[in-house]
């Protein structure tokens, strides 16, 4: 546990077009809104940095929508600034396939960026045209090759199985493909049809069951390939965890920047409880509250018509710590519990584990005199229903 850690997320809604999957906050035809929003994001992180002078920011993630499609010029103004600000060891930008050039990965090679995260999804062509993916899967394949002969540094790549026309022949073949580019990172979700979306309505013949045996036969599939699944969805070559998303799964400090963007801050004091921040995702009401010269802002955790302020208090971060640590397979440490909540580990919790040890869906092991409680790879397939009996104990 470690309290003055921290990590940082920018948020870049804007997009050229909307996946039909996509429930994330991102906005189309705002594009020439992007050079303003990039001023009054560069004015929040100096302020939002500076109100937390005593944090160390050893990480940042760049995400949205699609940050890609920022004029370089742009983009060469918003990493100055956080170079300005911090020296991250892991600094990681997502990529569109089509906005992916030689001229941007230099780019971002020059600008201090170590880890890309190319968003593929996937190799079949009538899936990716079904989710109206701007990316064909030639234009996938272009920007792998591109990655391979011109970045320097680490590259991750999402995927996502159970879209439309997919079968366990094109998933398998599109993983094979996937892996010839050795990419050290590979985030595999199965599709959730979220009801907002396009996708929930054209999509007539989705399964969840046949959704979650394609997943399965992807995890399985990529576990043989070599690759670690050290998270329900994350899989890596040994060493090559995303350091960032592994502060969200162990519940350590991040902060949040850019409209629709959420951070949260910890603090162990007579309980450990947490600050949670989280923007407006009217992009023009945060363009003109943070690029309003007149504005001071005297925290950036005071109530504000920018941004909402949320106390986590100490049982619900006890909640979130099971909710989050076991999603990641090392599992929760009893030790890390204790020095963090001032109390013994829930012996309703150890009969829990117990009970699914027993099941052979759980671990329960030892390091430096402490127990580790942890799914396996059955188990963490049923987390929610272990979720759900931990918290009623709570």
């Amino acid at each position: 546990m470690i309290l003055n850690s921290c990590g940082l997320y920018i948020h870049i809604p804007f997009c050229k077009s909307k996946c039909a999957y996509c429930d994330f906050f991102s906005c189309t035809n705002k594009e020439h809104l992007i050079e303003n929003y990039i001023e009054a994001l560069c004015r929040e992180l100096f302020i939002t940095v500076n109100q937390n002078i005593n944090l160390t920011i050893d990480t940042v993630f760049i995400g949205g929508g699609t940050p890609s499609i920022i004029p370089l010029k742009s983009f060469q103004k918003l990493c100055t600034q956080i170079t300005s600000l911090c020296s991250p060891k892991e600094f990681t930008v997502e990529a569109n396939p089509d906005d992916i050039t030689k001229e941007f990965l230099e780019f971002l090679n020059n600008c201090g960026v170590t880890r890309l995260s190319a968003g593929i999804q996937s190799l079949n062509e009538k899936s990716l045209k079904e989710c109206k993916r701007r990316a064909d899967v030639q234009t996938n394949l272009n920007a792998l090759e591109l990655i391979k002969k011109h970045w320097k540094n680490s590259f991750s790549i999402d995927l996502i199985t159970a879209l439309p026309y997919e079968t366990e022949k094109t998933l398998i073949h599109g993983l094979n493909k996937i892996i010839e580019y050795e990419p050290d990172h590979i985030s595999l979700y199965s599709l959730m049809l979220e009801e907002e979306t396009p996708l929930f309505s054209t999509y007539k013949n989705y399964n969840s069951d046949n959704a979650d045996n394609l997943w399965l036969k992807g995890r399985d599939f990529l576990i043989k390939s070599g690759y670690l699944q050290y998270e329900v969805s994350n899989f890596c070559k040994k060493g090559k965890e995303c350091l960032h998303n592994l502060k969200y799964w162990k519940q350590e400090n991040y902060l949040g920047a850019g409209a629709g963007a959420t951070g949260t801050i910890y603090k162990k004091e007579e309980k450990f409880t947490g600050i949670r921040k989280t923007n407006t995702q009217n992009i023009e009401k945060y363009i003109n509250f943070w690029n309003s010269s007149d504005k001071e802002i005297s925290s950036p955790y005071t109530k504000n018509s920018v941004y909402e302020t949320e106390i986590i208090t100490e049982k619900n971060c006890r909640i979130e710590f099971f909710m989050m640590g076991l999603r990641l397979m090392e599992g929760v440490c009893e030790k890390d519990y204790e020095l963090r909540y001032n109390e013994k580990f829930s012996s309703a919790v150890k009969d829990i584990f117990n009970k699914w040890n027993k099941q052979k869906l759980a671990d329960i092991s030892f390091k430096n005199d402490s127990m580790i409680f942890s799914l396996n790879n059955k188990g963490i397939l049923f987390l929610n229903k272990l979720l759900e009996e931990i918290f009623e104990t709570y």
